[in-house]
């Protein structure tokens, strides 16, 4: 009988394109129309903005700080919603409250960038290494919003559990340590933390980077805590002994050059007695060569 053939329905409609591949998602993307109430934005308005901005990367990379300062500059004068250059000038800035201000305006413009959340949580945390110490309260709120904004950072989690442990939160010192654990199963230190609040098995020696980071603390405090917290005498009385001990290394070292001195006059005195010994001697022999001469001198005439 005659053969029948099966209509082709929608979904069985392919694009021909060769070797039977499916256009690429860049380009169906092209090809597609742009969303309802949404207008795409025209490449020839962005191209100037972008290469500005790259350009200002470059200088700051190149470490000419002050032309990428005027670049950013401009271009935040024609777009002030440029978030990335927002964040980029934070970077910039010397003042810490003043890099956290910069920072703060391009996280409210793009919180979805992540170059946004990371110039914000840097310019916390440096505003948190300068005040540390006199305000503890207030780093720990900076360090908290940096853990906040930036909830995917093994460090601002680690950073928030150790300022909560030196307030003895615990309970935020051990929510941030597992938070750090989960971004980073192989931070050592935070592991360690963890167990030494009672949560996790204990290692069975410190990490290293923790001995460090602990000696790095201490050492810049250390005279001041250890004469003025503790009281202890231990550097008054090593500097009295180093003192007396330097003193009398000089006057050994006076008494060895007077001794030295002695020594010399006496050598001099003793070459003086056998110079001149040498001399009466040498003046002896003259006048016996002498006399043997005349001896022989008066001898002659008479043989003759």
């Amino acid at each position: 009988g005659p053969k029948t053939t099966k209509p082709l329905g929608p979904r069985s409609v392919r694009p021909k394109t060769r070797r039977g591949l499916r256009p690429s998602r860049a380009v169906e993307s092209e090809s597609r129309a742009p969303p309802r109430g949404k207008a795409m934005p025209a490449p020839e308005e962005e191209k100037p903005k972008n290469g500005r901005f790259r350009f200002a990367v470059a200088l700051h990379r190149e470490g000419k700080k002050s032309l990428a300062s005027k670049q950013v500059e401009q271009l935040l004068t024609e777009c002030p919603e440029h978030a990335k250059a927002w964040a980029l000038k934070s970077t910039m800035e010397r003042e810490s409250r003043k890099a956290v201000a910069t920072a703060e305006k391009g996280y409210a413009a793009r919180p979805d960038l992540a170059a946004t959340r990371r110039a914000l949580c840097a310019a916390l945390t440096r505003l948190d290494f300068e005040e540390q110490g006199s305000k503890k309260r207030t780093s720990f709120a900076f360090l908290a919003r940096a853990a906040q904004v930036c909830p995917e950072d093994p460090k601002a989690q680690f950073r928030l559990g150790r300022a909560a442990r030196q307030l003895k939160d615990v309970d935020t010192a051990r929510k941030a340590f597992r938070a750090t654990l989960a971004l980073d199963p192989r931070h050592e230190r935070a592991a360690f933390w963890l167990a030494a609040l009672g949560d996790g098995r204990p290692p069975s020696r410190a990490p290293v980077d923790h001995l460090k980071a602990l000696y790095d603390d201490y050492a810049p405090r250390y005279d001041d805590h250890l004469s003025k917290t503790l009281e202890s005498k231990a550097p008054e009385l090593v500097a009295a002994a180093l003192a007396e001990q330097v003193r009398a290394d000089e006057d050994l070292a006076d008494e060895d050059l007077a001794s030295s001195d002695d020594k010399d006059d006496d050598q001099d005195d003793q070459n003086d007695d056998e110079s001149s010994s040498s001399s009466s001697s040498s003046q002896a022999q003259q006048q016996q060569q002498q006399q043997q001469r005349g001896k022989t001198n008066g001898e002659a005439p008479s043989k003759k």
